[in-house]
């Protein structure tokens, strides 16, 4: 992991989530561990891990792609520009996939965005499920809102009940 004293002696990047850590099962923060392929103009791609304590409600999955800093000196990840990943484009994702294929040699690369195919469906939370995805990124949606004060609680709450349909 790349280690700045401050953000903005990075070049902005996109980086591919090839591995990530389950998410917790509890609410809060919790150590993020990461395995990204990472692309930065004018630079070779390169393969990067990354820790970090997130909160639930923005953790990444295998396959999806993160709005990233890269140290301007050298070839290494500064940070995950968090602000931006809430609705950051996905539709390069096959190409970046490619991009890590060719990095790792082919190896555990995810292509779906979801919990990995290896994982034997019955032990992925329902709200992690393949077909529950749109659930899981409008209550991403929600809580970020919800994170920068546009929902005050009991917004937030009322729209999370209606999208997980409890009412």
């Amino acid at each position: 992991m790349g280690i700045f004293r401050r953000k903005s002696d990075g070049v902005p990047a996109i980086a591919y989530v090839i591995a990530a850590d389950r998410p917790v099962r509890y609410g809060g923060k919790a150590p993020l561990e990461l395995r990204l392929a990472v692309r930065a103009p004018g630079r070779e791609p390169f393969l990067a891990d990354h820790r970090e304590v997130v909160a639930r409600a923005r953790w990444p999955w295998s396959g999806t792609l993160l709005p990233v800093l890269v140290d301007a000196d050298r070839p290494a990840l500064a940070g995950i520009r968090w602000r931006e990943v809430a609705g950051f484009d996905q539709s390069a994702v096959p190409e970046f996939q490619a991009m890590a294929e060719r990095l790792t040699g082919g190896t555990n690369v995810p292509g779906d965005g979801g919990p990995r195919d290896s994982e034997p469906e019955d032990t992925v939370p329902p709200e992690y499920r393949r077909e529950s995805r749109d659930t899981v990124t409008e209550l991403e949606r929600l809580a970020a809102l919800h994170m920068v004060g546009s929902l005050t609680d009991a917004e937030f709450e009322a729209a999370k009940r209606r999208v997980l349909d409890l009412d």
